[in-house]
């Protein structure tokens, strides 16, 4: 297991920055949260060593009506 922080969180998928382990697109990883688990497929990599990754099941980390409403806010600005 290995420590990383998540920079970008969406309902479809999260950045994530900090890993140390060299990642590859298409790789699958288990994105571990306080108590819950969900599976993310690695999509892009950035230059400073970011990682797009894409929700593969309904599980997220935050309740959908926290990120509608977050996404709602952040548009009025």
């Amino acid at each position: 297991m290995q420590s990383a922080m998540i920079t970008n969180m969406s309902s479809g998928g999260i950045v994530v920055q900090g890993l140390r382990r060299r990642m590859r697109p298409g790789e699958v990883l288990d994105v571990r949260m306080g108590c819950e688990t969900a599976h993310f497929r690695v999509i892009w990599i950035g230059e400073q060593g970011e990682l797009g990754m894409e929700a593969m099941t309904s599980q997220t980390f935050v309740p959908p009506s926290v990120l509608v409403y977050c996404s709602q806010a952040a548009g009025a600005c």
